[in-house]
């Protein structure tokens, strides 16, 4: 009888301790899904990321024009690193946001489907504008370097024998002559944008990330899925010094 008791109790202790565990999975699991993303969602937060970093590496070129601005070549050429830094993290974590975008784009909705087309589109654009970016940041570098030289901040006397290929304006100002797609009346420095040829769009056309324009404005690419910031035969191009 007592044999009997023992077993029944230890019997008792594991259901107890079954159930015990079952009801903590459980618990787990519905706390798992409840914090699950959405396909889309998680796609969505990757492209975010991304832009996250190509903001880094605007708000560097910012740094370094302003660096050129100042004759400091060190802080434009610290500059380029970080930008460099943010543009790897860009190039590194690129394919895997397009894959989780375009795994999100098997959904049967359409609504689902239109935004992981333009999660992949935002993206490979993203990656396309780097080039530009980086090389807008070390050409500031270059110009700090030259600015230096020339003594152009007043603070270093310029060599007289030191001849330059940059323009001088009256007020000893450098000027820098940028070809720029002008929008809306507002001039957008060209080397943002990538020429992309006939797909959706049935002719040459230009994409790009978020642009930014001389006079301060910023916009992102208004047609990513199709002809972009426009047919190459239909924008208007033109060089103005700065």
């Amino acid at each position: 009888m007592f044999n009997l008791n023992l077993t029944s109790s230890e019997n008792s202790r594991r259901r107890g301790a079954t159930l015990a565990a079952i009801g903590l999975l459980a618990i787990a699991l519905f706390v798992s899904a409840c914090n699950t993303k959405s396909p889309i969602a998680k796609a969505e937060d990757g492209l975010a990321s991304l832009l996250e970093n190509e903001g880094t590496v605007r708000q560097e070129l910012v740094v370094a024009r302003d660096a050129a601005d100042d004759c400091d070549p060190e802080a434009a050429a610290a500059a380029l690193v970080r930008a460099r830094e943010g543009a790897a993290a860009v190039e590194r974590d690129a394919p895997g946001a397009i894959d989780a975008a375009r795994e999100a784009g098997e959904d049967t909705s359409d609504e689902i489907a239109v935004r992981s087309a333009l999660a992949v589109s935002r993206i490979e654009s993203t990656v396309a504008g780097l080039p530009s970016l980086l090389g807008q940041v070390e050409a500031a570098v270059d110009l700090a370097q030259q600015r230096l030289e020339e003594g152009a901040c007043g603070d270093v006397e310029a060599d007289d024998d030191d001849e330059s290929e940059s323009t001088i304006g009256d007020d000893d100002e450098v000027l820098v002559y940028v070809e720029v797609m002008v929008i809306d009346g507002e001039n957008f420095p060209l080397d943002q944008f990538h020429e992309a040829g006939a797909d959706a769009c049935s002719d040459d056309h230009y994409h790009g990330p978020e642009v930014f324009s001389l006079e301060g404005s910023s916009m992102f690419d208004p047609a990513g899925s199709e002809c972009g910031f426009g047919k190459t035969s239909d924008v208007t191009i033109d060089t103005i010094a700065v």
